[in-house]
């Protein structure tokens, strides 16, 4: 957790390449959200756990961001075996998202920072919200 702590600030999110992607809403019978993700397409592919992906935001009500989990992201080609990290399957392969730069792709969430009912690796957090399907991030 205290490799990706600093990035519980924007700011530094950032200055490290992360770029904001629309809000992501579930759209299975409410069983959540994932929220904003930050992205930074250099760390697609990796398994280190200091360089997920993709960064999981949700709104503060004081107008900021404020970081709930993090996201491991492998991009699927057709010689590409689903990844195992943490000792966990990644979901997928996953279809590009719409409105997002997120490739078809395997991925592992990780809610560290915001407590997810579901279990800690589950893709959906029922206590994420996003205001509308597709908010600009």
């Amino acid at each position: 957790m205290s490799a990706t702590a600093k990035y519980r600030s924007v700011p530094l999110a950032a200055a490290a390449g992360y770029r904001p992607n629309p809000c992501t809403m579930d759209m299975n019978d409410g069983m959540g959200a994932m929220g904003y993700h930050y992205i930074n397409p250099e760390y697609y592919g990796s398994l280190d756990p200091a360089k997920p992906a993709a960064l999981l935001y949700e709104d503060d009500g004081k107008g900021g961001r404020r970081l709930t989990g993090v996201e491991w992201i492998v991009k699927a080609g057709k010689n590409t075996a689903r990844p195992t990290m943490f000792g966990r399957k990644f979901e997928g392969p996953i279809t590009a998202h719409h409105n997002s730069t997120i490739p078809t792709h395997y991925s592992l969430h990780a809610w560290l920072y915001k407590n997810n009912p579901s279990g800690l690796f589950y893709e959906w957090n029922p206590d994420v919200k996003c205001p509308y399907p597709g908010a600009p991030g």
